[in-house]
């Protein structure tokens, strides 16, 4: 090929790119224009919380002002503060930040699609086609959903469309497929990033090791990059359910079970609210299970893509598409395959994510991949037209049969489902569809497009198929994505709550049913209505855009006691929300007798009609700054766990000391009776300094959260640092005299994460400069 030929194609690619990228851009940018926001489950319940904490001028880059009462910052993944789309944002109020980040993603994502759907020679207009379509699937819009999961589906693209180009341009693919490797580490997203680097072996083994050695630095420089998020990481997720592994219940829960399969075919199968609370999955699993929906509420690709993806199986030049295609859905299957727990129990790493459906968004590109090169051959060749008739035909067949089992059995469906217990779901349910129409309508917006795909292949109108294929799908995304008013400026009438100490803002602890549960506020519109409420209950982690902190909240870096007095909480057990170092309890339920007292708030009438909650303040929490009085060291953390439900007053649960890091020796603590607090000073969240006085030793500790970073010296000396009722820092100093104690939270390992990551930029300086030719 000579090297003028080659610049006009990439120009094309480039151009191709583009479009698919402007075509998404200007479709998720209509509700903004309109007012409206993107919102849903990890956006209500982590990202608006996460922006507001950012923005407040209290949070520093290591420790959040108002999140799990002091939680790390820059060594959360999910803060994303190391992640460059995301220091776009910071200047947006946080609604305005949440929806630009889904539509630079999805239109990022639209746009390495297309260019990998370029590398397998497919024409400038399918791969623009195809691009869009990755965009709009169904796993790709759920993704928004989950906050930080959007940026495999911007990344993932790019990184197999760069291994693709490295016999082409080595230098330049070398380049963007680090860019995505590292996009996915620092993203947050260290799943997408292996699953990028499985994408490299398999392209490999495709290439005959073609240029493999040069990927594999690629991969290495990428890694030693994504250490400057991963090391503090990993270092603060020693005290996690992640830090010891999980199980295989949990590594495999929400799998892509038989009905998901189903919703790939049938549009909003899943999320159509029935009667009450009941939507079909709750009906089919029961409307009492844990959880109310699966992970992946929308896998939706539709009978026309999937039609046209079975006939590229047949295809040479995509077969690594169709063997990525194949694995994926199978590691989707989960715990409904034998082979995933196997693969599970001989390669320990694959258990350290959760939700197999995830793998659905490498599956849904691979898939798009198949369905661009069919509809190319299609599109190039007359001979090729025979085959997808056939498989549309199935699919039409299917969808028929579908209409009329649901038709024949409309009475028996119905009578599946059940109305919910309360009086405000019963009075919604007039103007909710029943399941016999739901699956009605689902099947017939399924058919359309498969019979209007007949009908243009007939009609030898095959040049519009690509066109009707993205139709379909945006369509679809249009009762698919969830928008609403902005969420931030609803403020919570918790605001007035008045501080149990001298040191606001006020820390809260809540049921855990009051962010689980499925209602809304009774006048606001649909999935809105349950995020407002989230956000007038201030549930973490929204109370930080009032100004509130959180006792608790969902994190990775979430400690294994922290998430057990969480449900401790849900318990009824006063004494665990006094160990969160909460001061006040949002709840349904009266919490133990002589523990709290319930607090009238202003406008909060509102919320009690509708959910009975109601607020109660804790009696005698713990004190900002405490000193713990004849101390007990616990041997492990069921231990600290009984000895919380037993305490009765914050001076008996600061008592509770354990040393899970194992930085105290083996020898008695101070009892601390002749100690006690003259003066602090806590000027930022990760720096404090407490001066004692009296005589003896005394473990002293500060209300906030333990964490690995955090250490204190004492006249330059180094002293232990252990933890208080199972959450909060403390320091053991064995002589009170000897001068005041003073706290600092360092991320961890930071040193050797930059020395690495350094290492890595020069790797891939390196990789940039050396290289050879492209064949011609």
């Amino acid at each position: 090929m000579s090297p003028a030929r080659r610049q006009r194609l990439a120009h094309v690619t480039r151009r191709t790119c583009l479009v698919a990228a402007a075509v998404i851009g200007a479709i998720l940018l209509l509700p903004p224009l309109l007012g409206l926001f993107y919102f849903g489950l990890d956006l209500d319940r982590v990202e608006l919380g996460i922006l507001c904490d950012l923005a407040s001028p209290s949070t520093t880059w290591r420790v959040s002002a108002h999140l799990a009462n002091g939680g790390p910052v820059v060594a959360d993944p999910q803060y994303q503060l190391l992640y460059p789309v995301r220091w776009l944002l910071f200047l947006l109020p946080p609604d305005a930040a949440i929806t630009t980040n889904v539509v630079l993603h999805l239109a990022g994502a639209a746009a390495g699609a297309a260019w990998l759907a370029r590398t397998f020679h497919v024409r400038p207009l399918v791969a623009a086609s195809a691009g869009i379509a990755f965009a709009f699937c169904g796993t790709s819009l759920d993704l928004i959903r989950h906050q930080f999961y959007l940026v495999a589906a911007t990344w993932l693209p790019v990184v197999w469309a760069a291994v693709r180009r490295q016999r082409v341009a080595p230098r330049l693919s070398s380049g963007f497929m680090v860019l995505g490797l590292v996009g996915c580490l620092l993203g947050g997203d260290a799943q997408a990033f292996g699953i990028g680097v499985g994408i490299v072996l398999l392209e490999g083994v495709f290439r005959r090791g073609s240029g493999m050695g040069r990927a594999a630095l690629g991969v290495a420089a990428a890694a030693l990059v994504g250490t400057l998020l991963w090391i503090p990481a990993l270092s603060e997720m020693a005290l996690t359910g992640r830090g010891g592994g999980l199980d295989l219940k949990q590594a495999l829960i929400w799998s892509h079970d038989p009905l998901s399969w189903l919703a790939m075919l049938e549009p909003a199968l899943l999320t159509t609210q029935l009667q009450a609370d009941a939507t079909l999955w709750s009906v089919l699993h029961g409307v009492a299970a844990e959880e109310k929906l699966p992970w992946n509420v929308t896998p939706y690709v539709g009978p026309l893509l999937l039609a046209c993806a079975l006939v590229g199986f047949s295809q040479r030049r995509l077969r690594s598409a169709a063997l990525l295609a194949t694995v994926a859905m199978v590691f989707a299957l989960g715990e409904h395959s034998p082979l995933m727990p196997a693969l599970m129990r001989s390669f320990p790493p694959l258990a350290l994510f959760r939700y197999p459906q995830k793998y659905l968004v490498i599956a849904s590109l691979a898939l798009v991949v198949l369905a661009g090169g069919t509809l190319d051959v299609v599109v190039r060749r007359r001979r090729a037209r025979t085959v997808l008739p056939v498989a549309l035909g199935l699919m039409l067949a299917f969808q028929v049969a579908l209409l009329v089992w649901v038709a024949l059995n409309r009475d028996a469906l119905d009578a599946l489902v059940t109305s919910g217990a309360g009086a405000l779901e019963l009075a919604r349910t007039a103007a909710l569809p029943s399941l016999s129409d739901a699956l009605l309508r689902s099947a017939t917006m399924g058919a359309v497009p498969v019979f209007a795909a007949l009908l243009l292949l007939w009609r030898a109108r095959v040049a519009v198929l690509p066109l009707l294929l993205t139709t379909e799908l945006i369509l679809v995304a249009a009762s698919t994505v969830n928008v609403g008013p902005s969420l931030v400026d609803a403020h919570s009438p918790l605001m007035v709550l008045p501080p149990m100490s001298p040191d606001p803002p006020p820390v809260l602890c809540h049921h855990p049913d009051v962010y689980e549960r499925t209602l809304g506020i009774p006048d606001a519109p649909g999935p809105w209505g349950g995020a407002l409420l989230l956000r007038l209950v201030a549930a973490p982690s929204v109370q930080s855009c009032d100004g509130l902190n959180s006792g608790h909240m969902y994190s990775p870096l979430t400690s294994r006691v922290r998430r057990q007095l969480g449900g401790g909480v849900g318990r009824d057990r006063s004494a665990a929300s006094r160990a969160l170092g909460c001061t006040h309890l949002i709840s349904d339920r009266a919490p133990r007798e002589g523990d709290t007292s319930e607090v009238t708030v202003p406008g909060f009438d509102r919320i009690t009609a509708v959910m009975g909650l109601r607020v109660h303040a804790i009696d005698d929490p713990i004190p900002t700054v405490f000193i713990a009085r004849a101390a007990s060291l616990k041997v492990n953390e069921d231990d600290v766990i009984n000895a919380i439900g037993l305490s009765r007053t914050a001076e008996e649960v600061v008592a509770v000391v354990d040393d899970p890091l194992q930085r105290r020796p083996n020898v008695p603590l101070p009892d601390g009776k002749g100690a006690q607090v003259t003066a602090r000073e806590w000027p930022s969240r990760d720096h404090a300094r407490v001066t004692l006085a009296g005589s003896g030793g005394a473990v002293v500790g500060l209300r906030t959260s333990f964490q690995a970073g955090w250490r204190a010296q004492q006249d330059g000396r180094e002293l232990p640092v252990v933890r208080s009722s199972g959450v909060h820092v403390a320091a053991v100093a064995d002589d009170v005299t000897a001068g005041p104690v003073e706290f600092r939270y360092e991320v961890p390992r930071w040193p050797l994460a930059w020395a690495l990551a350094c290492s890595g930029l020069a790797l891939l300086l390196a990789l940039l400069m050396v290289g050879r030719r492209a064949r011609v």
